[in-house]
């Protein structure tokens, strides 16, 4: 949620921010459309941000996805066609949590054929008009597997032309630790992967670094791209959010 566009990407531009991901609401090209927690219609917003980022060479995906969308194909395919013919935005980023589903628990199986067929619709929407489709998965979903015993996270890494992998920790090694092993994953679909870092508050106040300064913040993630630097299929460090990021004192 914003308002200011110009302020988002100046503060992008401070902190070496190549990549902008926007949320972009379900149904946000009505102009008289207010998301829930927004303020005003979104589409001015977005357009606005397009091309403040684009005049300051910083790229902009749109950004969405949830856990309805598992069981409902047309959400996500539906989702993406609106917002990439809106021209506004160089590629998609969609996280979808099926874990949060009831579904999990009763039919994990199908919820995961789901999952997969969902991400797979999404990435072929993507490439229809010709941008990078990439997706967040959370450092822990090798654990699970598809029918045919494939690691989970491999398999939706094929659904998509790059990853993140949310490794929120506030410790370097931990980052660099669960980072690794997806990064090994990625390589071995043949995509690109990104760490992750938490700035809001969160539970346990391990998963994220609020508390610290900006400058403790940004030492850690210096760390992290320093060690890091060299390895094939390395793209840096998502951080969530703007908002916890810039509050930071």
């Amino acid at each position: 949620n914003w308002t200011d566009s110009s302020a988002i990407v100046s503060f992008a531009q401070a902190n070496g921010v190549s990549e902008i991901f926007a949320y972009v609401a379900p149904g946000f090209t009505d102009p008289t459309y207010i998301p829930w927690g927004w303020s005003q219609p979104q589409l001015p917003l977005e357009e606005s941000l397009a091309a403040d980022a684009a005049a300051a060479g910083i790229t902009v995906y749109a950004m969405g996805g949830d856990p309805s969308w598992v069981p409902n194909p047309t959400y996500g395919t539906g989702w993406a066609n609106e917002a990439l013919a809106t021209g506004l935005f160089r590629g998609i980023h969609v996280e979808l949590e099926p874990w949060a589903l009831s579904s999990w628990g009763t039919d994990q199986s199908g919820t995961i054929d789901q999952y997969l067929a969902e991400l797979a619709g999404i990435h072929a929407v993507a490439a229809t008009y010709g941008v990078p489709d990439e997706i967040s998965i959370p450092y822990w979903l090798s654990m699970f597997s598809t029918r045919t015993g494939v690691p989970l996270d491999v398999a939706a890494m094929r659904n998509a032309d790059a990853a993140t992998v949310v490794t929120f920790f506030n410790s370097v090694s931990q980052i660099e630790s669960f980072g690794k092993a997806e990064l090994r994953a990625a390589r071995s679909v043949g995509i690109p992967l990104r760490f992750a870092a938490e700035a809001n508050q969160d539970t346990p106040a391990w998963l994220s670094f609020y508390g610290d300064t900006l400058a403790q913040f940004d030492s850690a993630i210096r760390h992290v791209n320093r060690d890091m630097a060299g390895r094939p299929g390395y793209l840096g460090i998502a951080v969530e959010d703007y908002q916890g990021w810039s509050a930071m004192p």
